[in-house]
């Protein structure tokens, strides 16, 4: 080992390899110079027959022209001088201008042969060509040809080389460093074969041959090229004269350009919605063609237009398998006669590369044919067109697969793809048109009445891609006789290039300042949504500055300066001098530019200095995009709220609002008519400026807040989701969502999405059954049938005992509606949705109520009752929609209450009897808002409008009386009276708002009669909250004469008829019936959630005990007793 080691150490191999690479670079220098030498051995200065003015190596390539051309050096020489005049006349130029003539004669005579590029004498005199232009004077026969420095190649011994080099370029480079060639000479010579090189790209083809080589083309680089060039070409000719051409029924001149999809280890998948079929992939110069490979349905081929006007895009896109988007591998394409995206995956180990080679070309078949419709191009002209696109892509073929670089942006040598791309890029393809394309009708003219092309133009020669394309077997005319004969003039046709090289120039020029500055942009991106805000706020710092200012200003915190202010607004407007505003604030922008430019410093700018906020993590910042969008959702609700509430006063579902309204409109459109505008600005900036005015302010917020109670009255106009029949593909993609979405959820999610992911099942759960009146519930096991249309199924979390559950479930009134499961305040989860319902969705969080609204009843779209005539109070025990039950135990029908029915751990209710809550609400109280507490608020605030410093009497302080007297404590009544029997409560009402109680079993004398004397005459308002009807009759003794209003809102046990004297109602009391205390569920309900999320309401002082489900019997026992307000049945989760 130890002789290996010191063997190696001495880099024997190393200098061997050197030694190896040094022939190796000898012998391809000296091939190099072979063909050269020899041409200058018959014909450089100084012998027979070259021409004095040129160099050594201009007199060879001119003599090897002429013998191409089968005419003498002189002969040749003199024919330049008659068809160019003019130049003979500058010496300065005569050498090059005679080189550049017989370079293009030559070329066009010799590209006339199909396999040119094959040829390796000839690919060395193209390359001969480019060096002698540029040094193409005897003077410039001394000078060596001006290359760069040799590049820094990475070698392992200072004095020795190395065969092994990155790519082809660094080898070119050690093999001679001297005969290279510049971008002048390549764009000159380069172009005149049309197939190496087009005058649009050549520049950006000359950076990519040279991207290793610092701007020096080598010929080893350029003879790479140009066989490469060579195999694209046969491979192409080689598709469309196989048979695969044949099975797709090609359009006359229509050319496959790329096949992919034919090897099973690099398939293309083409994804439709949530499913994808391998095939193989196909573009032509008119279309994308794609073959599918499926099992039973044999090769089928589909045709996507790309040369037909319909709206055709095409960009990278994500896609994934079952349409979830993970891998940045695909192309979209989408048109006008597609009903949806079609996706082209190409999926490989590496990166994109292949998708964006695709991408690259099908956007150039695209954009050439958008040119063709442009321009409204003949056949020849469209011809040429595409073959110059053909070409375009074959080269970009070409220096993909040997140099590996897939140009793009400004650096694409896609010739539609870069005029696409470049700034004013649209005047380069005017130029290609009106220059170029148009030159073919021109010549075609000259040649139809035998007269010579204009030869006094610049001899830049006029290289026809259809006419190469032609030589080598590419037909794309109609017909092969009438090919030959359009384009047989272009050998000897030579044309005005000028103008679309300036267009170019200027296009380039523009293109490097946008470079320039899109790298300035590159440099200043920050990321981070806050970091992003922060600099905003420091760029608008003047502007947000000028805002507080003026804010401030018309919050009136200095009254002398918002005087100040205001008169000199008002002056403003009085003077007309409104419109003189925006015109000064351009002027002074100008001014401080201008400024600037002429009289500052001319000091570059500033680096502006930010302090970003604190960095979050991932967590943090995933929190605030939940955040963001969830106000952003809110935003569109509040958005579509108001919308849908001016629809309502629109088409008059609420009179009094749409006659408020409409007289507003009509007050406004007669101030805009009659008052001139002057006046009118100047009354609204006194308005919009006064309102925080001290003596304004307090009038201000009583206005708003009329406003909002007027505009929170007006019900929303109804909405229904109709949602198409999905197909089974996008049942399967939305499964897949809403299990993705369980797995985030936790484990109770799952199970609900898991049950939404099939059409949802009879659930068996446990309930507590009442099989007869009065009979202790049993806990039995029952099954909870789907939920209908319009129906859901809601997981039980909480629930509560009302003294209705107790009363009906005593009452012998409807024997044959047992067994029976009770109660109806309750609160859960959305565990399944049934047909038609698109308000709700699995996992929301719902409040069941007893009764419903529909929103498209006369009562519902009245807005006057919260009795809709569809979902009214269920008294049969079955559901209101079909008039069956959805539960059953022992083979036996178990019937509803109040169609809700929440002592069961799952429970199917009408979508239009439950609300949605926000999930942050705690489930074991709000549950309260479902009957008790709505009805005790509902009754103060919505039946009897309980008016400020007024007096309340309450009889029954339970939790409805308890609710009422909390309502009119925050509507400001000053006087509370709460009557009930049991002592306990007088410290129980206090906590709500009660101000004095009153025991009737302590008294001597009538109730109404202490009210009278406490209340100087009765009670502006009186609430009967018992049940009972006498003292329905008592409540209205209590109120006072002319005004008094009295509201039951108790359910009667027994003789539901109330009998009260007619002189009470005569003197002017009023009697009234509350349900639900006129609560709309769906329009009232969640802002009465939300006055108990905000602690506006107290809800949790009426909760006396916490029961588990399977101790409901106890509940009951201590309602019964009365020893409790509310009893929450708290459901095994």
């Amino acid at each position: 080992m130890g002789i290996v080691e010191a063997w190696v150490r001495e880099k024997p191999i190393r200098t061997f390899l050197a030694r190896l690479a040094q022939r190796r670079a000898a012998a391809a220098a000296s091939f190099l110079a072979s063909t050269t030498a020899t041409a200058v051995i018959d014909g450089e200065g100084g012998g027979e027959g070259s021409i004095p003015q040129l160099s050594s190596i201009a007199n060879s390539v001119v003599s090897r022209c002429s013998r191409i051309l089968a005419l003498s050096t002189e002969n040749l020489q003199q024919s330049f001088e008659i068809d160019f005049p003019r130049n003979c006349n500058e010496p300065n130029t005569y050498a090059r201008e005679l080189l550049e003539y017989c370079c293009h004669k030559a070329l066009h005579e010799v590209t006339t042969r199909p396999d040119y590029l094959a040829d390796k004498n000839l690919r060395c005199l193209m390359f001969d060509m480019m060096l002698a232009w540029e040094t193409p004077g005897a003077e410039d026969a001394s000078v060596e040809n001006s290359s760069i420095a040799r590049d820094s190649l990475e070698i392992e011994d200072e004095d020795e080389g190395s065969i092994f080099y990155a790519n082809s370029t660094r080898l070119a480079v050690q093999v001679d460093d001297k005969k290279t060639v510049g971008l002048s000479a390549f764009a000159r010579i380069a172009p005149s074969c049309p197939i190496t090189a087009d005058l649009v790209t050549v520049h950006n083809l000359f950076d990519a041959l040279t991207s290793s080589s610092g701007g020096r083309l080598h010929f080893l680089v350029y003879d790479k090229y140009l066989k490469s060039l060579d195999r694209e070409l046969r491979s192409v000719k080689g598709i469309m004269q196989s048979p695969l051409a044949s099975s797709f029924h090609l359009d006359a001149g229509e050319c496959i350009l790329a096949i992919d999809g034919d090897k099973p280890i690099h398939p293309v998948l083409q994804h439709i919605g949530i499913s994808a079929w391998p095939g193989r992939l196909v573009l032509t110069t008119h279309a994308l063609y794609f073959q599918s490979i499926r099992v039973g349905y044999g090769d089928k081929i589909v045709k996507y237009d790309l040369a037909t006007d319909s709206n055709q895009v095409i960009k990278r896109d994500l896609t994934g398998p079952l349409g979830v988007r993970l891998f940045d591998k695909a192309v979209m394409y989408k048109s006008s006669t597609l009903k949806e995206p079609i996706y082209f995956d190409f999926p490989e180990l590496g990166g994109p590369s292949r998708r964006d080679y695709w991408l690259s070309i099908i956007r150039e078949v695209l954009l050439v044919n958008r040119f063709i419709r442009k321009f409204n191009l003949g056949d020849v002209q469209r011809a040429e067109a595409l073959s110059k696109a053909i070409l375009g892509i074959v080269r970009y073929s070409a220096v993909k697969e040997t140099f590996h670089i897939a140009p793009s942006h400004f650096k694409t040598t896609l010739t539609f793809s870069l005029a696409e791309k470049l700034p004013k890029g649209d005047m380069v393809l005017e130029a290609l048109y009106n220059n170029y394309l148009q030159l073919l009708d021109s010549s075609l003219s000259h040649l139809a009445t035998d007269s010579a092309v204009d030869k006094t133009s610049e001899n830049h020669s006029v290289p026809f891609s259809l006419y190469a394309l032609s030589r080598m077997g590419f037909l794309l005319l109609k017909g092969k006789d009438e090919t030959e004969k359009e384009i047989s003039f272009c050998a000897v046709c030579f044309g005005v290039t000028k103008s679309l090289e300036a267009a170019l120039e200027e296009s380039i020029c523009y293109s490097e300042r946008i470079e320039s500055a899109r790298a300035t942009v590159d440099q200043v991106k920050v990321e981070g949504v806050d970091a992003n805000l922060a600099l905003m706020q420091e760029l608008l710092f003047p502007f947000i500055q000028v805002g507080k200012i003026v804010y401030s200003l018309s919050q009136w915190e200095d009254p002398l300066k918002s005087l100040l202010f205001l008169a000199f607004m008002l002056y403003v407007i009085q003077r007309g001098l409104v419109s003189y505003m925006v015109p000064f604030i351009f002027l002074t922008f100008a001014v401080v530019m201008l400024w600037h430019k002429y009289i500052g410093d001319r000091k570059l700018l500033e680096v502006l200095e930010v302090k970003p906020p604190p960095s979050k993590n991932a967590v943090e910042q995933i929190l605030t995009l939940q955040e963001a969008i969830s106000k952003l959702e809110d935003s569109l609700q509040a958005a579509n709220i108001a919308l849908l509430k001016f629809r309502s006063v629109l088409f008059a579902s609420v009179p009094r609002a749409t006659e408020v309204v409409a007289t507003v409109l009509i007050a406004a459109a007669a101030f805009l008519v009659f008052i001139p505008s002057r006046q009118l600005l100047l009354m609204f900036a006194l308005e919009l400026y006064t309102r925080e005015m001290p003596l304004r302010k307090q009038n201000t917020e009583k206005f708003r807040r009329r406003v909002r109670e007027w505009w929170a009255r007006i019900p929303a106009a109804p909405v229904q989701l109709i949602r198409p029949n999905e197909t089974k593909k996008k049942s399967l993609h939305t499964n897949l969502a809403q299990e993705t979405s369980a797995s985030c959820r936790g484990s109770a999610g799952m199970a609900a999405d898991a049950a939404s992911s099939s059409p949802p099942a009879a659930i068996t759960c446990r309930a507590a059954v009442a099989w007869g009146p009065g009979q202790p519930l049993v806990m039995e096991e029952v099954d909870v049938a789907p939920p209908g249309p319009l129906e859901i199924r809601v997981k039980v979390v909480s629930t509560s005992v009302c003294r209705s559950d107790v009363t009906a479930w005593q009452s012998k009134a409807q024997p044959d509606l047992f067994p029976r499961i009770f109660g109806h305040e309750a609160s859960g989860v959305v565990e399944s949705v049934g047909e038609g319902v698109t308000e709700f969705q699995v996992g929301d969080h719902a409040l069941t109520v007893f009764i419903g609204e529909c929103k498209s009843c006369k009562h519902c779209i009245s807005g006057k009752s919260n009795m809709c005539q569809k979902l009214g109070l269920e008294r049969k025990g079955v559901m209101h929609s079909d008039q069956k039950t959805r539960f059953s135990a022992k083979g036996k029908p178990v019937y509803h209450y109040c169609a809700v029915s929440s002592f069961s751990e799952y429970t199917v209710v009408h979508s239009g009897c439950a609300v949605k809550i926000d999930p942050t609400v705690p489930m074991d109280r709000v549950c309260l808002l479902s009957c008790g507490v709505s009805a005790g608020l509902g009754a103060a605030w919505n039946v009897a409008n309980v008016s400020k410093a007024s007096s309340v009497a309450i009889f029954g302080l339970g939790t409805v009386g308890l609710s009422v007297a909390q309502g009119a404590k925050l509507r400001g009544a000053t006087k509370i009276i709460g009557v009930d029997t049991n002592p306990e409560k007088q410290e129980q009402g206090k906590a709500f708002g009660v101000t004095d109680f009153i025991n009737p079993d302590e008294l001597s004398e009538p109730v109404q009669q202490v009210i009278k004397r406490i209340t100087d005459g009765g009670a502006d308002y009186s609430f009967e909250c018992v049940g009972d009807t006498g003292v329905v009759s008592t409540a209205l003794q209590s109120c006072s004469d002319g005004w008094g209003v009295t509201v039951t809102l108790g359910v009667p046990k027994i003789k539901p008829e109330v009998s009260a004297h007619y002189a009470f109602l005569l003197s002017g009391r009023t009697l009234k019936g509350s349900l639900f205390g006129g609560w709309r569920p769906k329009s009232d309900l969640p802002s009465l959630v939300d006055k108990y999320a905000d602690k506006e309401i107290q809800v949790d002082g009426l909760v006396t005990h916490d029961i588990p489900f399977g101790d409901i019997n106890k509940a009951l026992e201590l309602m019964l007793e009365n020893k409790c307000l509310r009893c929450v049945i708290h459901m095994p989760q």
